[in-house]
């Protein structure tokens, strides 16, 4: 072959390997579809305790988790963040008009049930958990990893619960909204939970305690004194925590009956509003000999 026929086929065998390098690239960053159905529309699915859902997370392979690790990578522009936190503090809405769709707080939903695929994805996730701009998008996406760690068994319920109750952790929102998605995974940690609320005497720790425990759901015997405690607080929104409690613990909530009965003359109208429920769903017959109709 002659040296210009040498260089051409050179050339083609370059501009053959540079198109193929090209597709896989494009192959690898194209958008998995799961059960017929792309992932960025499962990650918009309201109810991720579905039949539906959990049959399509039990389908989700390698590549659907580099897809989630690059959304947890992704973040918004650094003046949607601003706004995002102004739309928060100052006229009390959740986000500001998204400029893309924000999976990261999905993204680590998802990852969190798919086991041992999801190990690649620990270092985005902590990451995620570790991020200190603030915002509720920012917030939500934070919580969710930090949850996603321990139940992937990459950090510690202790480790988590030390993050919560830090009196210093000016991030520990990120740690009580995370228990939405332990909830009875963190069922462990109540007897701790119970014993820092009796030894501190920092209403804000309890606060925290009192959030989580119903949050939680779990132990009722442990955590119905808890709520019983909180209802005397001078703080309305510790109140109205342990009214929640008690409101989801139901007829195992009736030691406090007497104590939530009190509060249907409290100074806060939503705490009265709560404790009238309360006393319904503790038991509706004896709210009804109170006065309390059902509705």
């Amino acid at each position: 072959m002659s040296p210009a026929g040498k260089r051409l086929g050179l050339a083609a065998a370059i501009s053959a390997v540079v198109v193929l390098l090209i597709w896989l690239g494009v192959k690898s960053r194209r958008e998995p579809v799961v059960r017929g159905i792309p992932l960025s529309e499962w990650m918009q699915i309201e109810n991720k305790n579905s039949d539906e859902y959990r049959a399509a997370v039990a389908e989700m392979d390698e590549r659907c988790v580099r897809w989630l690790i690059r959304e947890l990578e992704w973040s918004p522009t650094s003046m949607q963040t601003r706004l995002d936190g102004f739309m928060f503090r100052v006229l009390r809405q959740p986000i500001a008009p998204e400029d893309r769709p924000d999976f990261r707080a999905a993204a680590a939903f998802t990852l969190s049930k798919l086991g041992s695929w999801a190990q690649a994805a620990i270092p985005a996730l902590r990451a995620n958990a570790a991020m200190k701009v603030r915002g509720p998008r920012a917030e939500m996406a934070g919580s969710m990893a930090a949850a996603a760690l321990v139940l992937l068994g990459a950090d510690s319920l202790d480790a988590w619960a030390d993050n919560l109750l830090s009196p210093t952790n000016i991030f520990w929102r990120t740690y009580a909204s995370g228990a939405g998605l332990l909830h009875t995974n963190a069922a462990p940690l109540v007897p701790r939970l119970v014993h820092a609320y009796e030894t501190t005497t920092d209403d804000e720790i309890k606060g925290r305690i009192t959030m989580v425990l119903w949050i939680i759901r779990s132990n009722p015997a442990l955590s119905v004194p808890i709520f019983q405690a909180s209802l005397t607080n001078d703080n309305g929104q510790l109140r109205f925590q342990a009214l929640v409690g008690l409101y989801y613990f139901g007829p195992e909530s009736k030691p406090a009956w007497n104590d939530v009965v009190t509060l249907l003359s409290d100074s806060n109208s939503s705490v009265r509003r709560l404790a009238t429920n309360t006393l319904r769903r503790i038991d509706r017959e004896a709210a009804r000999q109170l006065g309390i109709e059902s509705n």
